[in-house]
Parts: structure tokens; sequence; C-alpha cells
């Protein structure tokens, strides 16, 4: 699959056209983006992420983690298949509002975009 990136959100791309790419999104189900509009490209989510955000259900309060770039998470965090009912895995990026979740570790330890 290939993935693309504008400055606030990630897509699943499924299609070139001309300017465009044609992409799935939860809103509109299939709509367009202006290729000018893409800032990066990639074969997966977690290429495109900036941050990856851990939350522990475990903690009184939950507890944050905060990790930059995928190498780190899974240095850091390789046992997931142990630990997922202990916490919610985020993939985010950074807009001019702050960070973003755009994807969400599934029980299998794959992202999916939100």
């Amino acid at each position: 699959m290939k993935y693309v990136r504008t400055k606030g959100k990630i897509y699943e791309a499924i299609g070139e056209d001309g300017n465009w790419f044609v992409v799935k999104d939860i809103f509109c189900g299939t709509c367009t983006v202006r290729k000018a509009y893409v800032t990066k490209q990639a074969d997966s989510i977690e290429e495109l992420c900036d941050e990856y955000v851990i939350f522990c259900k475990e903690e009184p309060n939950g507890k944050l983690l905060y990790y930059k770039g995928f190498e780190n998470l899974k240095k850091e965090f390789i046992d997931f298949e142990r630990d997922k009912e202990k916490v919610v895995v985020y993939g985010a990026i950074w807009t001019d509002k702050g960070l973003i979740y755009v994807a969400k570790m599934n029980e299998k330890g794959e992202f999916e975009l939100l």
C-alpha cells in the first residue's frame, strides 16, 4: 500500500490522476488530494509519523511515553505482544496546531489510520 501525508493528515493513496492523488478518507470515502499539498509519500504509515505516543492503562492517571521515530519505539518497546492489553500506541504528526494523532496500533501490532 502507498500512503501520502499532507500538513495535517495521512491518507491511503489508491491511485493517481494527473496532479491529484486519489485517496481513502473516513469522512468522504474516496476523494482527491492535490499533489502540491503532499509533503511526503511512503509505503507504510510508520514512515510518515513524527512521534509515537504510548499510553499506559495501568497507571492511575495514565502515563504517556513519547518516542521520536519508529526505530526508537521498537528498541524501547519491543514486546508489544506481551503488553498489548496494558497500552495504547498512537502515531502522530506535528502540525501548526500541535501534535495530532493520525494512527493507532491494532491488536496485531500494525498501525491503522484514524
